[in-house]
């Protein structure tokens, strides 16, 4: 679970911030 974790630069770019954000939270778990 996100707890005080930083889940990473969202870089708006049309649909990349998307892919980016859920890339990161795989790794988190």
């Amino acid at each position: 679970m996100i707890e005080n974790k930083n889940v990473g630069t969202l870089t708006v770019r049309k649909d990349s911030a998307q892919v980016v954000f859920n890339e990161n939270i795989k790794n988190i778990d």
